[in-house]
């Protein structure tokens, strides 16, 4: 059941679905709220069942939560709180795929952190995130503000071979 934190979870991830990961402090220019949107209407098309888990502390909070209530999404998304240098592998080891969506960024040690722990990633393309995610190679890199597109790519991500999905992520860890 995925009210247990991922944290609790340790080595025990969800299997019944897809799990999206993404760490950041909770302030505007991460965007969760529109990662938040975009992640509602994924689980509108998707015929399996997804979850979001977004790691940070930050003043925006209890905005989030309430956009979370507002979309129905509290089975499906948990904000974990402070994640510690030591709890980072657990929770990375227990997502699928890793999202950044920033709506500026420099080059964000998060998305390197994933790419060292073989995750595919799908991230806006702003800032330095370039720099860093060779898309399609490494990632997935899409325009930020076009929600369509990153439902797209997630969609795209999701329905990878499980083969072509774990190149993808050992690409991004030599890269890294």
């Amino acid at each position: 059941m995925f009210e247990a934190s991922a944290l609790q979870r340790k080595n025990n991830p969800i299997t019944t679905g897809i799990h999206l990961g993404s760490i950041g402090r909770i302030i505007c220019q991460k965007d969760y709220e529109y990662l938040i949107e975009v992640f509602s209407s994924l689980k509108k098309i998707i015929d399996r069942e997804i979850y979001l888990s977004i790691g940070g502390v930050g003043p925006l909070k209890n905005t989030l939560n309430q956009l979370i209530e507002k979309l129905d999404l509290e089975r499906n998304v948990k904000l974990e709180g402070h994640i510690t240098r030591k709890e980072l592998p657990i929770f990375l080891s227990n997502i699928d795929i890793y999202i950044q969506s920033s709506c500026t960024e420099s080059a964000p040690i998060t998305i390197k952190e994933a790419m060292a722990a073989s995750l595919p990633i799908i991230s806006t393309d702003v800032g330095g995130i370039s720099e860093v995610i060779i898309n399609g190679k490494t990632g997935f890199l899409i325009p930020y503000g076009s929600k369509k597109k990153f439902i797209k790519g997630l969609v795209q991500l999701i329905d990878m071979e499980p083969k072509k999905k774990q190149e993808l992520g050992f690409k991004a860890r030599e890269y890294a």
